[in-house]
């Protein structure tokens, strides 16, 4: 016989085995004449049985509804830290006139942006780059920037981050052109 097969009639044996166990013996689970466990929070009064209730008389017809936790609710020690149903008006706060107009003026000084010297930004943009590498095949030279966990492959012809264009590109600087400056910006290569 196959492997598989073998496999297969010892688990149907098994199967069968256990089946035959469980019908001859059937679980039953125990059972106790009063429970033992009080919680803290509710207090649950013994609930009295149909044949209990006083001026009543059982009858197996009908089905009787017990009421007693639903029109006696228990007392519960918790407290409501936010309701979320309750509705809330925001109040609108009135400021005097003088702090409104210096609020204002403030506003329009921060609107109004303050122009920067574009050398100066240029000189910080590429400040963050590090030059660690460069790469030459046959006439085109490829120099590896690294500006924190970014890497750039820049060529000659590209642009870096679409402000910069790179003119040249030999073995001691990078030459860009920027849109802003009449005068090339130098990346300084050393000796890598």
């Amino acid at each position: 016989m196959d492997r598989k097969k073998i496999i297969l009639v010892v688990l149907v044996a098994i199967f069968c085995i256990s089946l035959a166990y469980r019908i001859m013996h059937p679980f039953k689970q125990e059972s106790v004449d009063q429970l033992t466990y009080v919680g803290k929070r509710v207090v649950v009064k013994s609930i009295k049985g149909i044949s209990d209730l006083p001026g009543e008389e059982a009858s197996n017809t009908g089905s009787i509804v017990l009421l007693d936790l639903f029109l006696s609710p228990p007392k519960h020690k918790g407290k409501v830290i936010r309701n979320v149903f309750e509705s809330t008006a925001v109040k609108k706060i009135t400021q005097p006139e003088d702090t409104a107009k210096k609020n204002e003026q403030q506003k329009t000084a921060l609107a109004v942006p303050k122009k920067e010297n574009p050398l100066a930004v240029a000189q910080q943009d590429l400040s963050r780059f590090n030059v660690f590498g460069m790469f030459e095949s046959k006439d085109e030279k490829i120099v590896f920037l690294e500006r924190g966990k970014e890497v750039l492959v820049v060529r000659k012809g590209d642009r870096i981050d679409g402000k910069y264009f790179v003119e040249n590109i030999t073995d001691e600087t990078v030459t860009l052109k920027s849109r802003q400056l009449d005068e090339p910006l130098y990346i300084i290569v050393g000796e890598l």
